[in-house]
Protein backbone atom coordinates (compact mmCIF):
# COMPACT_ATOMS: atom_id res chain seq x y z
CA UNK A 1 0.00 0.00 0.00
CA UNK A 2 2.75 1.84 0.68
CA UNK A 3 3.42 2.53 -3.46
CA UNK A 4 -0.02 3.28 -3.66
CA UNK A 5 0.05 6.54 -1.25
CA UNK A 6 2.85 7.40 -2.94
CA UNK A 7 0.81 7.46 -6.41
CA UNK A 8 -1.98 9.40 -5.05
CA UNK A 9 -0.35 11.47 -2.98
CA UNK A 10 -3.54 14.65 -2.67
CA UNK A 11 -1.54 16.50 0.08
CA UNK A 12 0.36 18.27 -2.55
CA UNK A 13 -2.31 19.59 -4.22
CA UNK A 14 -4.78 20.54 -1.01
CA UNK A 15 -3.52 24.13 0.12
CA UNK A 16 -1.09 24.43 2.76
CA UNK A 17 -0.64 27.36 5.04
CA UNK A 18 2.62 28.79 4.21
CA UNK A 19 5.09 29.74 7.12
CA UNK A 20 7.00 32.52 6.50
CA UNK A 21 10.31 31.94 7.11
CA UNK A 22 12.58 35.06 7.75
CA UNK A 23 15.67 33.68 7.03
CA UNK A 24 18.96 35.87 7.53
CA UNK A 25 21.28 36.79 4.90
CA UNK A 26 24.66 37.64 4.82
CA UNK A 27 25.76 40.98 4.67
CA UNK A 28 27.58 41.19 1.67
CA UNK A 29 30.49 43.23 1.04
CA UNK A 30 29.93 47.15 -0.57
CA UNK A 31 29.83 46.40 -4.14
CA UNK A 32 32.02 48.85 -6.59
CA UNK A 33 32.43 49.21 -10.13
CA UNK A 34 35.82 49.45 -9.96
CA UNK A 35 37.91 47.20 -11.54
CA UNK A 36 40.99 46.83 -11.36
CA UNK A 37 43.39 46.05 -13.87
CA UNK A 38 47.42 44.76 -14.02
CA UNK A 39 49.59 48.01 -15.75
CA UNK A 40 49.93 46.54 -19.07
CA UNK A 41 46.06 46.18 -19.81
CA UNK A 42 45.73 49.90 -17.95
CA UNK A 43 48.51 51.42 -19.96
CA UNK A 44 46.15 49.73 -23.77
CA UNK A 45 42.68 50.56 -21.93
CA UNK A 46 43.48 54.19 -21.28
CA UNK A 47 42.03 56.59 -23.62
CA UNK A 48 44.35 57.70 -26.39
CA UNK A 49 45.62 60.95 -26.34
CA UNK A 50 44.64 63.73 -29.29
CA UNK A 51 48.53 64.35 -31.30
CA UNK A 52 48.05 67.71 -32.70
CA UNK A 53 50.48 67.10 -35.47
CA UNK A 54 48.54 64.39 -36.65
CA UNK A 55 45.03 66.48 -36.08
CA UNK A 56 46.84 69.42 -38.14
CA UNK A 57 48.30 66.67 -41.24
CA UNK A 58 44.76 64.93 -41.28
CA UNK A 59 43.01 68.92 -41.60
CA UNK A 60 45.58 69.96 -44.05
CA UNK A 61 44.72 66.99 -46.34
CA UNK A 62 41.37 67.41 -46.20
CA UNK A 63 41.38 71.04 -46.97
CA UNK A 64 43.97 69.64 -49.98
CA UNK A 65 40.91 67.26 -51.00
CA UNK A 66 38.08 69.92 -50.92
CA UNK A 67 40.44 72.39 -52.52
CA UNK A 68 41.20 70.23 -55.71
CA UNK A 69 37.16 68.97 -55.77
CA UNK A 70 36.45 72.24 -55.60
CA UNK A 71 38.21 73.46 -58.59
CA UNK A 72 37.29 70.59 -61.00
CA UNK A 73 33.87 71.44 -60.05
CA UNK A 74 34.98 75.05 -61.31
CA UNK A 75 36.29 74.05 -64.46
CA UNK A 76 33.26 71.79 -65.18
CA UNK A 77 30.76 74.52 -64.77
CA UNK A 78 33.49 76.93 -66.92
CA UNK A 79 33.33 74.19 -69.76
CA UNK A 80 29.43 73.87 -69.37
CA UNK A 81 29.01 78.03 -69.83
CA UNK A 82 32.20 77.86 -72.65
CA UNK A 83 30.52 75.20 -74.56
CA UNK A 84 26.91 77.28 -74.32
CA UNK A 85 28.75 80.32 -75.73
CA UNK A 86 30.11 78.13 -78.66
CA UNK A 87 26.85 76.34 -79.26
CA UNK A 88 24.96 80.44 -79.25
CA UNK A 89 28.17 81.12 -81.46
CA UNK A 90 27.30 78.55 -83.74
CA UNK A 91 24.00 79.20 -84.24
CA UNK A 92 24.07 83.06 -84.76
CA UNK A 93 26.79 81.86 -87.38
CA UNK A 94 24.80 79.63 -89.31
CA UNK A 95 21.98 82.42 -88.91
CA UNK A 96 24.67 84.97 -90.45
CA UNK A 97 25.41 82.84 -93.27
CA UNK A 98 21.88 81.82 -94.32
CA UNK A 99 21.23 85.88 -94.39
CA UNK A 100 24.37 86.61 -96.07
CA UNK A 101 22.84 84.08 -98.74
CA UNK A 102 19.42 84.99 -99.51
CA UNK A 103 21.51 88.73 -99.94
CA UNK A 104 23.46 87.47 -102.12
CA UNK A 105 20.62 86.17 -104.21
CA UNK A 106 18.88 89.17 -103.70
CA UNK A 107 21.29 90.95 -105.17
CA UNK A 108 21.99 88.84 -108.04
CA UNK A 109 18.48 89.26 -109.02
CA UNK A 110 18.70 93.14 -108.57
CA UNK A 111 21.70 93.12 -111.09
CA UNK A 112 21.61 91.26 -113.99
CA UNK A 113 24.08 91.59 -116.77
CA UNK A 114 21.77 93.30 -118.68
CA UNK A 115 20.67 95.96 -116.06
CA UNK A 116 24.45 96.49 -115.68
CA UNK A 117 24.83 97.45 -118.91
CA UNK A 118 22.11 99.77 -118.75
CA UNK A 119 23.20 100.87 -115.83
CA UNK A 120 26.88 101.87 -117.18
CA UNK A 121 25.58 103.35 -120.30
CA UNK A 122 22.61 105.27 -118.52
CA UNK A 123 24.12 106.69 -115.17
CA UNK A 124 27.89 105.95 -115.67
CA UNK A 125 28.28 107.04 -119.48
CA UNK A 126 29.78 104.19 -120.70
CA UNK A 127 30.14 102.86 -124.21
CA UNK A 128 30.95 99.59 -125.37
CA UNK A 129 34.35 98.42 -127.11
CA UNK A 130 34.14 99.16 -131.12
CA UNK A 131 37.39 97.95 -132.70
CA UNK A 132 37.95 101.51 -133.93
CA UNK A 133 39.44 102.30 -130.09
CA UNK A 134 41.98 99.49 -130.69
CA UNK A 135 45.18 100.81 -131.62
CA UNK A 136 48.31 98.62 -132.50
CA UNK A 137 51.93 100.53 -131.63
CA UNK A 138 55.01 98.67 -133.00
CA UNK A 139 58.68 99.56 -131.82
CA UNK A 140 61.32 100.80 -134.45
CA UNK A 141 64.53 99.18 -134.43
CA UNK A 142 65.81 102.43 -132.43
CA UNK A 143 63.81 102.13 -129.61
CA UNK A 144 65.04 99.05 -128.24
CA UNK A 145 67.48 99.03 -125.49
CA UNK A 146 70.02 96.73 -124.78
CA UNK A 147 71.65 95.91 -121.10
CA UNK A 148 75.85 96.31 -121.33
CA UNK A 149 76.39 93.81 -118.98
CA UNK A 150 77.95 89.88 -118.71
CA UNK A 151 75.50 87.49 -117.92
CA UNK A 152 77.98 85.10 -116.32
CA UNK A 153 79.03 87.77 -113.40
CA UNK A 154 76.69 87.25 -110.29
CA UNK A 155 75.63 90.74 -108.19
CA UNK A 156 78.49 92.03 -105.81
CA UNK A 157 76.03 91.47 -103.05
CA UNK A 158 75.83 87.65 -104.15
CA UNK A 159 79.65 87.71 -104.15
CA UNK A 160 79.69 88.77 -100.81
CA UNK A 161 77.46 86.17 -99.32
CA UNK A 162 78.82 83.40 -101.35
CA UNK A 163 82.54 84.74 -99.64
CA UNK A 164 80.59 84.51 -96.55
CA UNK A 165 79.19 81.10 -96.93
CA UNK A 166 82.63 79.60 -98.27
CA UNK A 167 84.09 81.05 -94.82
CA UNK A 168 81.93 79.67 -92.49
CA UNK A 169 82.09 75.88 -94.05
Amino acid sequence: MAAAERVYNFERFSPREVVAEVKEEPKAEKVTNIIELPGQLLRQSRRKRVKPLRAVATAVGVLMICGVLGTVIHGQVQLTELNEEILTATAQLSEAQSVELQLQYAADQNMSTAQLEEYASEQLGMQKINPGQITYIGLADGNTGTVVRDVDSKPWFLEIWDSVVALLS
